[in-house]
């Protein structure tokens, strides 16, 4: 019994099957690779699409709270003396500011020591006294065993409740002192310095020194004292808030009889440049989705999503509330022609920056509403992106819609690839039926030719 195909006829029956099923099989198989290779371009496309969208939201998202655009810019004639800075609820205008006093912190010092680790200067208990309502008072221990000038400098720093004065040490001409130096600002945080038992009554200071005291006040704390406009206000730090509604004032100098100005101002810069972000973040967009819908006649150039009804749809929505005109519900302007933004033939944004500089100085507050707060542009852009963006939403269910695609087709490649392989068995066996009946006429034709040699006269 022949075995293999081709042994009887001498074709090559494995190389003819193999050809005639790639044959049946190509057909349907670069159909099923055009088809896939179609869905995963439009995948990529619909990715890109998603992503365009994403960052024009991500722009629009930092523009959505009007006091962004309304920021407020407060400068000083002077920063030697003080600096000032603004929020959205300050009111444009000048002021005359005099800085009479700065706020400082107290510092004393003690009687001057030989050495600061050698000699014991006494043991007792330290209280001191600091803040308003002894809201910072603490109390030292200081042992005999443990009392130098370095010991006593390190119980005060070491100190758990401590959180008013920091001591140190010095060396001068004629010898080291204790410094202490405390860490507020403000008259109500003035060093005072009690002995509980009297003997370390050399360090007591303040109102309640006593009689053996030797410390001396280096500097008094002291509130920081301005006049705004000729009206004085006094603040235990160098900052003040509650001078003028939503202004910061920072007193870095001292230099009374002095008067500098304070402006506060509308922030036109920083608005044109939220204004100029708005701008590039929509051209982006209309960039992107021009290259997935291009058409180039030439070259047969075409992008992936042209003619797709959703970039058409989105497109077009985009563009008529950017060309939308008339009033907000607060009487403003919701036209960005206002705002000196004009839309090319390509669709793109352009900025005037000098009528913008124009519509600011009119009417500042409203061009801040123009792009944010609930009836802006930033809401109303995003308002239309949302069912694109959104989980579930319109490119999602296409993207869902495109992967089933990819999983039926890999369905059909498997189904192509079982009817191949019935193909291929029905061939061998139609192939191997031909190489028994071919080997059988070659047998039958052997012995005839054999006997026919063998007759008389046939040599």
């Amino acid at each position: 019994m022949i075995t293999a195909p081709g042994i009887g006829s001498g074709l090559d029956v494995a190389s003819i099957v193999s050809q005639l099923v790639v044959a049946e099989g190509q057909p349907a198989t670069l159909r099923l690779a055009r088809r896939e290779a179609s869905i995963q371009s439009e995948l990529s496309a619909l990715g890109s699409f998603k992503s365009s969208l994403s960052s024009f939201r991500d722009a629009l998202n930092k523009l959505d709270d009007v006091d962004i655009f309304r920021s407020r810019r407060a400068s000083s004639s002077n920063e030697e003396l003080f600096s000032a800075s603004a929020g959205v609820g300050a009111v444009p205008s000048s002021y005359e500011v005099e800085v009479l006093a700065v706020a400082t912190t107290a510092k004393v010092a003690s009687q001057a020591f030989s050495d600061a680790t050698e000699k014991s200067l006494g043991a007792g208990q330290l209280i001191f006294r600091s803040g308003e309502d002894g809201a910072d008072d603490f109390l030292v221990n200081i042992e005999d065993e443990a009392s130098t000038l370095a010991d006593i400098r390190d119980a005060i720093n070491s100190n758990p409740d401590n959180r008013s004065v920091r001591a140190s040490i010095i060396t001068a001409e004629d010898g080291v002192r204790l410094i202490l130096t405390g860490s507020k600002t403000g008259e109500e945080n003035s060093i005072e310095i009690e002995s509980n038992d009297g003997g370390l009554d050399f360090l007591t200071t303040g109102p309640n020194a006593e009689p053996g005291s030797t410390m001396t006040e280096l500097r008094a704390a002291a509130d920081a004292r301005i006049q705004v406009d000729t009206f004085e206000r006094t603040s235990s730090t160098n900052i003040f808030t509650d001078v003028i509604g939503d202004v910061s004032i920072n007193v870095l100098g001292a230099e009374p009889g002095t008067i500098e100005t304070l402006e506060v101002e509308f922030d036109k810069s920083a608005a044109t440049a939220k204004a100029r972000e708005f701008v590039d973040a929509y051209n982006t967009l209309v960039d992107s989705l021009a290259s997935l819908t291009r058409f180039d006649a030439d070259t047969g150039d075409i992008g992936a999503l042209l003619g797709d009804s959703g970039v058409r749809d989105v497109s077009g929505s985009l563009r008529r509330e950017v060309a939308g005109g008339g009033l907000l519900d607060d009487g403003s302007y919701r036209s960005l022609t206002r705002a000196g933004i004009e839309t090319d033939l390509e669709g793109k944004l352009n900025i005037d920056e000098s009528a913008l500089n124009d519509a600011l100085t009119e009417d500042f507050d409203a061009i801040a509403r123009l792009f944010g707060g609930e009836e802006g542009f930033a809401t109303r852009l995003n308002a239309v992106l949302d069912p694109y963006l959104e989980d579930g939403g319109r490119i999602d269910e296409r993207t869902d819609g495109l992967e089933k695609s990819i999983d039926l087709i890999e369905d059909q490649r498997t189904a192509l690839d079982f009817r191949l392989q019935s193909v291929e068995a029905r061939l061998l066996r139609e192939f191997s039926a031909l190489d028994s009946i071919v080997s059988g006429l070659t047998s039958t034709s052997d012995f005839l030719a054999a006997q026919l040699q063998g007759l008389p006269g046939s040599q």
